[in-house]
């Protein structure tokens, strides 16, 4: 499955807010993500947000990739 233009800006913009760790960013980047449509490359990413104590959106974190489950 190919990815939409929205999923592939969603996706940068979450690896964005990471390397510059700002939560603001972060929480618009997971809100993009949502409106894109999650997909699984985005796992690897929100794994590694799930325990960042950086920012404040781990629930949302974390619903994400639970609906990314199989």
């Amino acid at each position: 499955m190919s990815l939409t233009l929205e999923q592939m800006n969603a996706k940068r913009e979450i690896e964005a807010a990471i390397r510059s760790r700002d939560a603001n960013a972060l929480e618009l980047a997971l809100q993009n993500a949502y409106s894109a449509g999650l997909y699984e490359q985005l796992a690897e990413v929100l794994i590694a947000l799930a325990s960042a104590n950086w920012h404040t959106r781990h629930e949302d974190v974390v619903l994400a990739l639970q609906q990314l489950r199989p």
